[in-house]
């Protein structure tokens, strides 16, 4: 929680007479007030609260053991993977409002400054990502590229079983590297 708490502060920078808002990580920032910024947080930290995320989780283990029995049962594509997709719908629409918030509030307002370097760009969405998750999500890829060489492949075709895991390798040991270099430099 407190990751996506960071992640969505990095958005502002403190100025004078307010923040500054970047939109889009590749155009410039514009003007908020104090008391617009904190409505922005307050809003997401509701969103992103232990209760809340608490009930997004619980909800998710119970959609997965539904979908694991069901999987294991004679129905429909639909039967089988319908919980899972109510979830992560359900999830991706209480996250979107507080997340577009501060965009449509300054969709009128002119750009204050220009667009930031693409090369910070970059460096600080890496900073966002934690060494756990890039370790666990490499390791996961290669198992199961693993896999997809060995011929189980599950759900998918065995060509494309192999060529997504080999992308999803070569993305999380680019950005492994680049982190490394990041952390060296």
């Amino acid at each position: 929680m407190a990751r996506l708490r960071g992640d969505f502060d990095q958005q502002f920078t403190p100025t004078e007479g307010g923040y500054l808002y970047y939109p889009s990580p590749w155009k410039g920032a514009k003007l908020i007030t104090v008391e617009e910024h904190e409505g922005f947080v307050n809003d997401w930290k509701r969103a992103t609260g232990l209760a809340p995320m608490s009930v997004s989780v619980g909800l998710g283990l119970v959609f997965i053991i539904v979908s694991i029995f069901l999987l294991r049962h004679e129905s429909s594509n639909l039967a089988k993977f319908g919980p899972a997709a109510v979830w992560i719908f359900g999830l991706f629409a209480w996250f979107r409002r507080p997340a577009v918030a501060a965009s449509k509030a300054v969709k009128d307002r002119p750009y204050v400054t220009g667009s930031r370097p693409r090369s910070d760009v970059w460096r600080q969405a890496r900073t966002t990502q934690s060494w756990p998750a890039i370790i666990f999500f490499l390791l996961l890829s290669a198992k199961f590229l693993f896999d997809a060489f060995q011929g189980r492949h599950g759900l998918f075709p065995p060509a494309f079983a192999l060529a997504f895991w080999s992308f999803m390798v070569a993305v999380f040991g680019l950005v492994t590297f680049l982190k490394l270099r990041d952390r060296l430099q």
